[in-house]
C-alpha cells in the first residue's frame, strides 16, 4: 500500500509529494496499485480528466477497480474535479466496482449529463465525506448529477454519506442504494431537481437494514415537486429519521411538494419541516412521528400534513401549523384505517378546517386544536363520538372572555350550567361538554 499525490498544475513526477503525477492512472489494475492505496489531489487545483482514452464502459472517466481513499492534500480550498461530459447519457465520474473505496475533501463540478460516483456491483461498503458537489447538470432521464448513485444491484453492507455540500444538481441531490446500513449526515443539500424537476433532495432507495438520516439542511424551494428526504422502493428494514431541516416548495398552487417521504417502519422526529403538501407521507404500517414542526402552505384534500393509510400510525408531540393556501378541506393529520393501533396525541394544531380525520377505532387524546373548524373527523366525516378520548380545543372566546356562538365547544354538546365564572372566562375545574373539553389558550414556548 503507499500514498500518491497528484497535481494537475506540474509536470508529470514520480508521485510523490515532492514529484506528484499530474493525471490519475487510467486503469488502477496496472502499474502495480493495490488495495489500500490512498491518491490525493492538491488543494488548490482543478483537475479535468480525459474521456477519450479510458478503459472500460464508454463515457467513464475513471474505473475504480481497487479499494482506493481518494482524497485531497496541502492547503487551501478542495480540489476540482471538473469534467465537461457532453455524451450520450451513461456518463459517470468515478465508476466503482470494488468494496470499501472512500472519496474525502473533493469538489465534483461541472459536469453534464454524469453522475460524480456510480457503484455497480452489489458490494459492501462506501463512504463519501467532506465532499463538495455542484452544477452537475443534464436533462437526459436517469443520468442526471448526483453525489452517490447505486445500481439496481445495491449496497449490502454500509454506505456512509456525511458532512458534504451539494447545490446545483440536475435531478437527486444524495441517491443511495444500500440494503445494509446508510448513513446520511450533517449534509447540506440545495437547488436539486433543476433540469427534470423529478428530483429529492436526499434519496435512499430500496430497502435498508438500517437507514439513519439525520442532521441534514435540505432546501427544495426552487421546484413544484418531489421530496425534501424520500425512502421508496423498499419495505424491510427500519428507518431513523431526525433533526432535519426540510425547506420545501412553498408557494401558492397545485403542487406535490412532500418533506419526508417514508416506505419503512421507523422513526420521524425532531423534524423542521416547511412544505406545500404532506409534511410527512406514510406509506407503510407502524411509523411513529413525534416532536417535529410542520409548517404548510397547502394541499388536497386527499391528503394531509401528515398523511398514513396503515395501522400502528402514533403521532404525538408535534406542531402542526397552516398558514397558506386555499384548500382548506385538508387535515392536519389523516388516516381513514379504522385500527386501534394508530394513535394521536399532545399534538398543537393550528389553522386547517379539519384537525384530525381518521378511522373509527383510532385512539386521539390531549390534542391542541386553535383556528380549527372541525376538530375531529371518523371516516364517514362525522363528528367523533363522545368518550373516544379527551381533546383539548381553543374555545375561542369573545373580548369579554364568553365562549363564541361559533365555537365548537358551544356546538359540541349540551351547556352545562356552571362552567363559567361570573366574568364569563372558564371555570378551572371545567367539566366536559360532548366530545370536547374546553381550556383556555396557552402560550407556548419556544
Amino acid at each position: 500500500m503507499a500514498t500518491y499525490y497528484v497535481d494537475p498544475t506540474g509536470p508529470n513526477g514520480v508521485g510523490s509529494e515532492a514529484d506528484p503525477f499530474n493525471a490519475l492512472p487510467a486503469n488502477f489494475s496496472s502499474a502495480g496499485y493495490v488495495n489500500g492505496d490512498i491518491f490525493l489531489f492538491k488543494r488548490g487545483t482543478t483537475y479535468t480528466p480525459s474521456w477519450g482514452n479510458t478503459p472500460g464502459t464508454p463515457g467513464d472517466a475513471f474505473t475504480v477497480n481497487r479499494t482506493i481513499r481518494f482524497g485531497a492534500y496541502g492547503t487551501g480550498d478542495r480540489p476540482i474535479i471538473s469534467a465537461n461530459y457532453t455524451g450520450s447519457a451513461g456518463g459517470r465520474l468515478f465508476r466503482v466496482y470494488v468494496t470499501g473505496c472512500v472519496f474525502e475533501d473533493l469538489h465534483f463540478a461541472n459536469t453534464n449529463n454524469c453522475h460524480t460516483i456510480y457503484t455497480t456491483n452489489a458490494f459492501a461498503d462506501l463512504t463519501v465525506q467532506r465532499c463538495k458537489a455542484t452544477q452537475i447538470r443534464g436533462s437526459s432521464s436517469g443520468n442526471e448529477g448526483f453525489v452517490v448513485l447505486g445500481p439496481s444491484s445495491a449496497l449490502t453492507g454500509t454506505a456512509i454519506v456525511t458532512d458534504n455540500e451539494v447545490d446545483g444538481i440536475a435531478n437527486d441531490g444524495i441517491e443511495v442504494r444500500c440494503t445494509g446500513t446508510t448513513i446520511i449526515a450533517r449534509n447540506t443539500v440545495k437547488n436539486c431537481s433543476l433540469d427534470t424537476i423529478t428530483g429529492d433532495c436526499v434519496a435512499a432507495v430500496g430497502n435498508s437494514a438500517l437507514l439513519h438520516i439525520y442532521d441534514n439542511n435540505l432546501d427544495h424551494t426552487n421546484k413544484d415537486t418531489k421530496q425534501c428526504i424520500i425512502q421508496d422502493g423498499g419495505s424491510t428494514g427500519f428507518a431513523i429519521i431526525e433533526n432535519n431541516i426540510c425547506n420545501g416548495y412553498f408557494q401558492d398552487g397545485s403542487f406535490d411538494h412532500t418533506g419526508i417521504y417514508l416506505s419503512l417502519p421507523g422513526i420521524i422526529r425532531n423534524n423542521f419541516i416547511r412544505t406545500w403538501r404532506s409534511g410527512v407521507f406514510l406509506n407503510v404500517a407502524n411509523v411513529r412521528v413525534e416532536g417535529n414542526v410542520i409548517i404548510q402552505g397547502g394541499g388536497t384534500a386527499l391528503t394531509g400534513a401528515v398523511y398514513g393509510s396503515s395501522a400502528g400510525m402514533v403521532v404525538q408531540n408535534n406542531v402542526i401549523w397552516r398558514i397558506a393556501g386555499t384548500d382548506v378541506a385538508d387535515a392536519a393529520i389523516r388516516n381513514n384505517t379504522s385500527n386501534a393501533t394508530n394513535l394521536y396525541r399532545n399534538n398543537i394544531i393550528v389553522g386547517f378546517n379539519t384537525g384530525i380525520r381518521r378511522g373509527a377505532l383510532a385512539v386521539d387524546s390531549y390534542n391542541d386544536f386553535h383556528q380549527v373548524t372541525t376538530a375531529v373527523r371518523d371516516a364517514s366525516y362525522l363528528p367523533v363520538a363522545a368518550g373516544t378520548g379527551t381533546v383539548y380545543v381553543d374555545p375561542q372566546l369573545n373580548s369579554d372572555g364568553s365562549i363564541r356562538s361559533s365555537s365548537p365547544v358551544a356546538t359540541a354538546g349540551t351547556y352545562v350550567s356552571g362552567v363559567t365564572l361570573a366574568n364569563g372566562r372558564l371555570r378551572p375545574n371545567f367539566v366536559p361538554i360532548g366530545a370536547y373539553m374546553a381550556v383556555l389558550p396557552r402560550t407556548a414556548r419556544v
